[in-house]
Formats: C-alpha cells, structure tokens, sequence
C-alpha cells in the first residue's frame, strides 16, 4: 500500500513521510523521510531525565531513506541518509548558565542498520562552532561535574541464566572536521576570578573505527587567549577494542599571567 503523510510540528518545522507498506506475508516498510527546520527544544524533557541540563535552542533537518521489516519476530531496520543540527544550545539546569553548543553538526552519508548486528557508519561529520564553558563555582564544584544524575540505588546485577548481552555495534567515521571552535573555563573559587580560553579551535579527525586494526589520524590547531598556538598531531583509537592515544601537543607563546592567581 502506498503511504504519504505529513505534518507540521509546533512550534516549527515539517515532516514528510512517502513510500509503501506491505502487511503479507510479512511486514515490510520502504519510506522515504524529510524533516524541514525541526524545532527540538520540545524534546527537552527527555534529556532532563538523564542529565541536569536543558536544550535552549535547535533545529533538526533531515533527508533519509527507511527500510524496515520483520522476520521470525525480530525486527530489522536500515536508515541511509543526512542529517543536521543547526544552533544547538544546552545551558546547566543549576544555575540556568551556558554550557556547550554549536552552530551547525552535520552527518553526511549516514548509514543504520540493526541486522545482522547493530552497525552505524557515517562518511563525513561537519562540527561548524562548537563551545564549551567549563566553571569552578564559588564552591570549588564544577558545573560539567553536576550534569550526570546518580540513580538511588545501584542497578541489580544480571540474573543468573540470563541472555548474554548484544555483541558491541560496529562504528565508522570517515572524517570530523571542526571549525571555529572555542572552549573556556573561568574560576570563581579564586581572587581575581581566573579567565581562560582556546578560541579558533578546528581540524581533522579521520578514519575512526571500531573494526579497522589502523588508528585515526588527528590534526587539530587553536589558540590559547588569542595569541599562543596550539597544535594537536598523532593518532588515537577510542572505539577499537583497545583504545588508543598517541598525540603530540605543540603549545608556543602562551601568556601565564591569568593563572597567577593561583600562586596567591
């Protein structure tokens, strides 16, 4: 049967689902998905029952193709397609301050499929303005420390004859490339408050895998308050089975005048 739905979503942006649906002898779904300009700050919620944030802001747009089916009971899905975030904003739930964001996250050549094994790939990954604000309160506590919510009571173990778990997805990067970022941290503990910075922050990140035995290659630059270099070279591996971290950190001209106040 042929399926063609659409919507709008408030408090903006639109959804369009076409393709076709078959019901016997099996069922089986071929649909063609867009999403215009997907406001999520609705979705907040969600998130606020894991961690002690709230969105303030951004959209989701996307084009993808969906096919799903279900065989001997078990449910079978792939999704290939792209996907953006534009101007994503995230403040801490304590003190209603910012706390990371960006302005575009764009996956391009995207690919998802559960069967026969949970498995996701993606050819490029464009980071356009990402930021973080990192703050040591007047109390010496971090607000990055406070985002993570401790459940009561610790989970129970898994029942003796249980199902082993999933065996572990299989994950592929082509290439991240980061542009215009800035990341900084300031210190209300101390006298004078303590400002620091790395502005201008971008580079690539390629060949991530969990199944390639070859590790990524990294080459990232900043700079620290405006006027000393940063650049990050090497290779690191953190989805491999052992995770992997060789990198050269090339630091020149960096002005140590704003962290005097730690010496009073």
């Amino acid at each position: 049967m042929p399926v063609h739905l659409s919507f709008a979503w408030a408090p903006k942006g639109a959804v369009r689902v076409d393709g076709t649906v078959t019901l016997k002898p099996g069922i089986k779904a071929n649909l063609k998905t867009d999403v215009s300009a997907l406001e999520i700050l609705p979705l907040s919620p969600y998130l606020e029952e894991f961690v002690n944030a709230r969105i303030t802001q951004g959209a989701v747009s996307a084009s993808a193709s969906v096919r799903a089916s279900m065989a001997s009971g078990q449910p079978a899905v792939a999704l290939d397609g792209d996907v953006s975030v534009e101007n994503f904003g995230l403040v801490d739930a304590a003190h209603d301050r910012e706390l990371a964001g960006f302005s575009r996250l764009a996956l391009t050549g995207l690919k998802l499929g559960t069967a026969p094994q949970l498995a996701a790939s993606v050819r490029q990954v464009d980071v356009v303005g990402p930021y973080v604000r990192v703050r040591a309160n007047a109390d010496r506590s971090l607000n990055i420390s406070s985002l993570v919510m401790h459940p009561e009571s610790p989970p129970a173990g898994r029942p003796a004859g249980a199902a082993a778990p999933a065996p572990a997805p299989t994950i592929e990067v082509g290439s991240v490339a980061i542009s215009g970022g800035e990341f900084s941290f300031s210190d209300q503990s101390v006298e004078p408050n303590v400002q620091f910075s790395l502005s201008g922050f971008g580079g690539t990140i390629s060949g991530l895998s969990s199944e390639s035995v070859a590790w990524a290659d990294v080459g990232l630059k900043g700079m620290v308050a405006g006027a000393g270099p940063v650049e990050i070279t090497g290779k690191l591996d953190p989805l491999g089975a052992h995770k992997y971290v060789g990198l050269k950190v090339d630091v020149r001209n960096v002005d140590l005048v704003p962290l005097s106040p730690y010496l009073g």
